[in-house]
């Protein structure tokens, strides 16, 4: 379960109770903030979102956003082209396999 889900679960939880002065609304919020990831932190946080719904949607965009540029990232990192230094340690292993299987 997601850290959304598990912060949504324990607030319905909250909310169930009978004395439901506990936690303002902004409490809440400051909570949910405060429990996500410091990249997250760090771009949510800014926004100054009003309610728990905005500061869920603004860290479900920044951490989708994440993804993304890890999967670029991943992406471009197998196109590139390779470094001499990494062309040289690729020839010194399949000169290792050639001979380990001439052998």
């Amino acid at each position: 379960m997601t850290y959304i889900g598990k912060f949504n679960k324990l607030l319905r939880r909250i909310r169930q109770l009978e004395t439901n002065d506990y936690y303002s609304d902004a409490q809440i919020l400051d909570q949910f903030i405060t429990g996500l990831k410091n990249k997250l932190i760090k771009k949510v946080r800014p926004h100054v979102p009003e309610d728990l719904n905005s500061a869920i949607q603004h860290a479900k965009r920044y951490k989708m956003a994440m993804e993304e540029a890890n999967r670029t990232k991943l992406v471009n990192l197998a196109i590139e082209e390779p470094s001499s230094a990494a062309e040289e340690k690729i020839d010194q292993f399949t000169k290792k396999v050639k001979n380990y299987f001439t052998n």
